[in-house]
């Protein structure tokens, strides 16, 4: 299984409601693509190992923690998740921060085409320098999206 497929509800549920609950700002969070082929190394390595080897629908939903710190918890309560992250040398909070970053600015660059031209503009200046970065950034990975 693949780590992002693992850690996809999880992270979903951060991005909509994990800035909420973070002890630290994630919105700063400025995504490089070095951190972007590290975690593309990691995914691969991941579903080699067939870490966090929990299908989403065996998971608790009731004792899930969703905020960053809870996602920096998980991993470090993973031996192998903490071993495989160790070995392309992210920590568990830069896992947490950049898969957060990494999914809203996704979802942002993924939607962007279906939203008019107003409430595009309007969301995208809510956002800070570093998420705009990241935009940018994850246009280089996700497909443009025909209207």
């Amino acid at each position: 299984m693949k780590l992002s497929k693992s850690l996809l509800p999880a992270l979903l549920a951060l991005c909509l409601f994990g800035a909420a609950h973070a002890a630290e700002d994630a919105s700063h969070y400025l995504l490089t693509p070095a951190v972007m082929q590290k975690f593309k190394a990691l995914d691969a390595e991941a579903g080699k190992l067939k870490l966090n080897g929990k299908d989403e629908d065996d998971q608790d939903d009731g004792d899930r923690d969703d905020s960053i710190e809870g996602i920096i918890r998980k991993i470090e309560s993973d031996p192998r998740t903490k071993a495989a992250l160790a070995r392309h040398g992210i920590s568990p909070r830069e896992y947490a921060h950049a898969a957060y970053a990494m999914l809203q600015a996704g979802m942002y660059v993924g939607m962007e085409s279906q939203m008019d031209k107003k409430g595009r503009e309007k969301l995208y200046a809510s956002y800070t320098r570093e998420q705009k970065a990241n935009i940018a950034l994850m246009r280089n990975y996700v497909p443009a999206q025909k209207k």
